[in-house]
């Protein structure tokens, strides 16, 4: 699943739908913003949420986001079979949480910013949620009310001490995986790096 909308996000959905064509991947990749969706400057990556949603509408289970400057590089089946025996699956290990979430955000989990001073933020290029699972919907649903209720959208909380800026839809997931005890594989195992392991990479080079 993917979305690409102006500038130059559909030459890099053309790029994702070859690489899909290529490792024979089922894919539906959006060129214009799903029902409900309001615009990325109305709720910034909100988009994800409802291209999701409308693949449970259509009858899919396991449903990987790659954002749409992401391709496939290897067979990404073992990715696909992790995504199904997790039910939820992010990547992290690369920026720390503590510095890309904002105070609200936090008061609303419970948490102190030196509560997620250990913790990554998790990244939003490639993650996989397969609804197979319960426990799936009910953190897709709880993530979309966040969307819903624009926790999505900066505050204009300035930069100050640990804190450079809200991360949008990574911050809220990324406290919900606090939240939900669900750990973060590195990013480096399946994205952007010269590991066998890896499946995706993504640039905005084209």
């Amino acid at each position: 699943m993917s979305l690409g909308v102006g500038q130059k996000y559909p030459a890099y959905l053309d790029r994702l739908r070859e690489s899909c064509l290529k490792f024979e991947v089922e894919h539906w990749l959006w060129r214009k913003y799903p029902p409900g969706a309001r615009l990325h400057k109305e709720s910034p990556y909100g988009f994800k949420i409802h291209v999701i949603r409308q693949a449970l509408q259509r009858g899919f289970e396991t449903i990987v986001w790659a954002d749409s400057a992401a391709y496939v590089v290897r067979d990404p089946s073992p990715f696909f079979r992790l995504v199904k025996e997790r039910g939820i699956l992010f990547l992290g290990h690369g920026d720390q949480l503590h510095r890309y979430v904002n105070d609200r955000s936090l008061e609303l989990f419970g948490f102190k910013r030196d509560d997620v001073k250990r913790r990554w933020l998790v990244s939003g290029t490639i993650f996989g949620l397969d609804f197979g699972y319960e426990t799936t919907h009910d953190f897709f649903e709880e993530w979309a009310s966040y969307e819903r209720d624009g926790w999505f959208k900066t505050d204009g909380q300035k930069p100050k001490g640990d804190f450079l800026e809200h991360r949008h839809d990574e911050a809220m997931v990324s406290l919900m995986l606090m939240k939900y005890e669900i750990d973060t594989p590195a990013y480096d195992d399946h994205l952007n790096s010269d590991r066998e392991s890896v499946t995706f990479r993504a640039g905005k080079d084209l």
